[in-house]
């Protein structure tokens, strides 16, 4: 019997420092992990990959993660694919405003990987 799939995750980030850092939280928990740098990329990369969960930063060139968020919510390929936001920015407005448009949760930078960690688990239903 084939061991189950480990849950492949993208971090979209354009900080390349930021998303090694977010991928060595979640490799050591079982995840397997991809990242891409612009939303460009990371679209390309869901509509290939098809991962479990999307791990998007907000503040990013090519119309940044917001605009992304709504490309994955507009396509019925991509739709239930859950969405964290990680973003520098305090949660505000904005971060109850991408919650109601469909991110499941908003993380503040820097990361604390307990809360992470949890925060994926609880998304993906994981023990």
């Amino acid at each position: 019997m084939a061991p189950p799939a480990r849950p492949k995750l993208l971090i979209c980030d354009d900080d390349k420092a930021v998303a090694r850092l977010v991928a060595g939280m979640l490799r050591p928990a079982g995840y397997d992990v991809i990242m891409a740098f612009d939303p460009v990329q990371g679209y390309r990369m869901v509509q290939q990959e098809v991962p479990s969960l999307v791990l998007l930063d907000l503040q990013m060139p090519a119309g940044g993660g917001a605009r992304m968020l709504d490309h994955l919510i507009g396509s019925t390929k991509t739709h239930s694919i859950p969405v964290i936001i990680l973003s520098a920015s305090p949660a505000s407005e904005k971060a109850t405003e991408l919650l109601a448009h469909g991110a499941v949760a908003y993380l503040e930078k820097p990361i604390d990987a307990a809360v992470l960690l949890e925060t994926v688990r609880n998304v993906l239903h994981v023990e």
